[in-house]
C-alpha cells in the first residue's frame, strides 16, 4: 500500500493530522509518502489525501478570479495535488470536492460554459 498525501510546505512532514488519521485507520508509516509544492512525484499511488489549504486556481476551471473575492491561490500546490490526483483512482476530497470537477476539466480539452 502506498498512499500520498499532498500538504502545503508548512505542515510538518512527520506529525501531523492527516497522518495521525491516516495511522488510527490502519496505515503504517511507510506506507504514507508526503508531498509539498515543488516535490517531484515518483511512483504510482494507492490512495491520494490532498490536505486543506488555499483555492484551487480558477483558471485550472476556465474561471477568472473576480475582481474583490477572497481567494487565496497557491500555484505550488495545484502543481503538486493535480498530477497525484491523476495518478490515481481514488476519490478525494479537498474543500466541498472542489478538486474532483476541476480536476477532471484539467485532463479534458474541452468544457461547457456552464463550469464543472
Amino acid at each position: 500500500m502506498r498512499i500520498a498525501l499532498a500538504v502545503d510546505g508548512d505542515v510538518p512532514a512527520e506529525e501531523n493530522d492527516y497522518i495521525r488519521a491516516l495511522l488510527a485507520a490502519g496505515l503504517r508509516r511507510e506506507e504514507i509518502v508526503v508531498l509539498r509544492p515543488g516535490d517531484t512525484i515518483r511512483g504510482a499511488f494507492d490512495g491520494v489525501v490532498i490536505g486543506g489549504g488555499d483555492d484551487v486556481d480558477p483558471v485550472r476551471y476556465g474561471r477568472e478570479i473576480l475582481e474583490g473575492a477572497n481567494v487565496e491561490v497557491d500555484h505550488g500546490r495545484d502543481s503538486v495535488d493535480f498530477p497525484v490526483y491523476h495518478r490515481t483512482a481514488q476519490q478525494i476530497l479537498r474543500g466541498d470536492y472542489e478538486i474532483y470537477p476541476v480536476a477532471l476539466y484539467d485532463n479534458a480539452s474541452v468544457m461547457s460554459s456552464t463550469g464543472p
